[in-house]
């Protein structure tokens, strides 16, 4: 999930990337820019704080507020089926109905991106 974050939204941040994989059942890799950035939003400082979160909310590493980092962690694969087969969302999931929602709208037999993506 790459992101541009400040620090006066850190608090949500965290807890939405953390709702996120609980919901989904899947690690995070949230990947954030650290310190000023020259032509970004005027006085805003990024945060840094890149973050891997394990499908129980957890998170697993964190990178620097201060300095660019590469982080890293070893990922427990039967986290994963062990969550799923507690919290059953993958059994429940109808793909077979999201047709409509994945396919992308034409106009004038050129397909484009639908609002919000690209």
């Amino acid at each position: 999930v790459p992101v541009a974050t400040i620090a006066a939204v850190r608090s949500r941040w965290e807890v939405l990337l953390r709702a996120h994989a609980i919901m989904n059942i899947f690690y995070v890799a949230a990947v954030n820019k650290v310190g000023p950035e020259e032509g970004g939003a005027p006085g805003a400082l990024y945060m840094g704080n890149s973050l891997i979160i394990d499908p129980e909310g957890e998170i697993i590493a964190r990178g620097s507020e201060q300095e660019e980092q590469i982080v890293l962690s070893d990922l427990d694969l039967k986290l994963l089926s062990a969550q799923r087969a507690k919290w059953h969302y993958y059994e429940d999931r109808r793909p077979d109905l999201y047709g409509v929602m994945t396919k992308r709208p034409q106009v004038r037999g050129v397909t484009v991106a639908a609002e919000g993506l690209s």
